[in-house]
């Protein structure tokens, strides 16, 4: 518990507080013939990519990913019911006890069974033409 506080702590220090709406010198990727239009830097320094949906709804991962130990696409479905102040959550529709909640200023964390597994920040950048 004291090195998850820590955690935290050095990640708020690290600047974690970045603007989801736009992060520069980022571009999207192209996965799957899809663009992506998201990134996901995990405290861990795994970083993902992801599709977020134009109401942002859904974030899709195309990836097979040490993170959630999936094969393809992972859909995680925002949960429109169960916002905790301006944070919004998500389920994963395959396993629904994994889930993610995402905050306005960037903080992402990522729970399995109830419990905290991983936490990080969340970038989506701007359409690109």
């Amino acid at each position: 518990m004291k090195q998850m506080r820590v955690l935290l702590m050095s990640l708020s220090l690290l600047g974690l507080t970045a603007c989801v709406s736009q992060h520069s010198g980022i571009q999207p990727a192209n996965i799957a013939n899809m663009k992506t239009n998201g990134l996901i830097i995990w405290a861990n320094g795994i970083e993902q990519e992801l599709l977020v949906s134009p109401s942002g709804s859904t974030l899709t991962f195309f990836e097979d990913s040490v993170l959630f130990a999936n094969q393809g696409m992972l859909i995680f479905s925002r949960i429109d019911s169960a916002r905790n102040g301006e944070c919004e959550h998500y389920y994963n529709e395959s396993v629904r006890t994994s889930r993610l909640t995402v905050c306005p200023n960037g903080e992402i964390t990522r729970f399995e069974d109830g419990n905290v597994v991983n936490v990080g920040e969340f970038i989506r950048f701007e359409p690109v033409e």
